[in-house]
């Protein structure tokens, strides 16, 4: 059996297999100087990390991903990356977000953003998310410039600010919360000191002016040089990570710690990607083809895991069916007409061809959590525990929740009217609620022919 050749020297050959997403948050000359041989790749899209998974490389860094100029990296082909045994590290804006939602399934998460997210102490997306030109362009990265000040540099620098004695606590707390207000494209800290200088000719001071003059003071002629970076930090740091696990002795393929469930979502995602020429394989250099874990990859292995967890899931069900059934019979039978009505309707929907795609997935994923106030990666995932989801039922629950509204609609309103007719004749309602009907209609106005 051939040796690990990045046992043997500086790890070379693995960061050759190695891919990064990286745009505004460090520049592509520092980020090639760390970690020289592996590809620079720009700000990940939807697609994106599926399309590298087809390089087979070593490792994928999340550093940079789009927002809201495209759809955003979705979890599911990262968790498609781990599942394969590839290395999926996140750090400072968008594999920050990333790595603290799917930490438990692997990902690789670096750097105080990341533990920011992680431990609840960030929640919003806005809080890395910058407005960014692209210079040059030519699909490269490193090719983009931020033209905003992500919110976690704001909170460092005036972190600092205080530290330094150059405004007391409460200010820099007010600072933050006048800067959070801001839409992110039009945060800066030039644009903070304006803004809580218009609050104070308002009346609504929030600082005084002595507090934001001590800040400027302490700002000086070039600001920059007193901003904490700390998105460049942390790009940094996952970057000397990665480094340091291309060298280490244990740097092999990592088996998942889960099970891949080829849904249907994921199915349709990828005839999504492939339709749209989303998914060309990503060049990697390689002097080990065989150096990615094969345990439960490809298709076959995931359907054939998908199987067994259907399996599981039934046998939970069945019982979760009949402790219900004798606690509370009524709410049970009430349920499960219900739950009939939405299997009928998304098999009615599946029967039609109704597909729904990535975009709608996302939006109604958002959706679902906005509707029940889970603003952070940290309560999304409790919430999911409490509910007994991972990633992949949730995003088979979001998928069939759209299917089955599509599937209401396929259904001819006239038909729908009929059988309400039918249930309301059988439960002795209709001669009642006709006669009111008929009374309504003799006294409204004739309607325009």
């Amino acid at each position: 059996m051939r040796r690990d050749s990045a046992v043997d020297g500086d790890g070379g050959d693995r960061i050759r297999r190695t891919c990064v997403f990286l745009g505004p948050t460090l520049a592509l000359a520092e980020a090639r100087a760390r970690l020289p041989g592996a590809t620079f790749l720009p700000p990940a899209a939807q697609g994106d990390v599926h399309a590298a998974c087809a390089g087979k490389p070593w490792a994928l860094v999340i550093v940079d991903g789009v927002f809201d100029q495209r759809l955003a990296v979705w979890h599911k082909e990262i968790l498609w990356a781990l599942a394969q045994g590839i290395r999926v590290y996140g750090a400072a804006s968008m594999g920050a977000l990333r790595a603290a939602e799917l930490a438990a399934f692997g990902m690789i998460g670096v750097g105080e953003v990341f533990q920011g997210f992680a431990g609840g102490a960030l929640e919003d997306d806005d809080e890395v998310a910058v407005a960014v030109a692209a210079d040059g362009g030519g699909g490269e990265a490193g090719r983009h410039r931020a033209t905003s000040e992500a919110m976690v540099n704001v909170r460092a620098t005036l972190a600092r600010a205080v530290a330094e004695g150059a405004i007391a606590a409460v200010d820099g707390e007010a600072l933050v919360g006048v800067g959070k207000r801001l839409f992110y494209p039009e945060r800066s800290l030039a644009a903070i000191l304006a803004s809580a200088r218009a609050a104070a000719e308002r009346s609504a001071p929030v600082v005084t002016e002595g507090a934001l003059a001590a800040l400027e003071a302490w700002l000086g002629p070039d600001p920059r040089a007193r901003v904490v970076d700390q998105k460049r930090l942390d790009a940094e740091a996952v970057l000397d990570r990665v480094r340091a696990d291309a060298r280490a002795s244990d740097g092999g393929p990592r088996p998942p710690s889960f099970r891949f469930a080829y849904t249907e979502a994921w199915h349709e995602l990828r005839s999504t990607l492939e339709t749209a020429g989303a998914t060309t394989p990503v060049a990697i250099a390689t002097t080990e083809p065989a150096a990615v874990a094969t345990a439960a990859t490809g298709a076959v292995g995931a359907a054939v895991a998908g199987a067994a967890d259907v399996e599981d899931d039934r046998r939970l069900l069945q019982a979760v069916r009949g402790v219900l059934g004798r606690a509370a019979p009524a709410e049970l039978a009430e349920l499960w007409r219900e739950a009939e009505a939405r299997a009928l309707a998304v098999a009615l929907a599946r029967a039609a061809g109704v597909t729904v795609d990535a975009a709608r997935l996302q939006a109604a994923s958002e959706a679902f959590r906005r509707a029940r106030a889970l603003m952070s990666p940290a309560a999304t995932h409790a919430w999911m525990r409490e509910a007994g989801l991972d990633v992949e039922r949730w995003s088979a629950m979001i998928h069939d929740q759209l299917l089955a509204e599509e599937g209401r609609r396929l259904v001819p309103e006239d038909d729908t009217l009929a059988q309400l007719a039918a249930l309301l004749r059988a439960r002795g309602r209709f001669a009642e609620l006709a006669s009111e009907a008929r009374r309504l209609l003799a006294e409204a106005p004739p309607s325009e022919p």
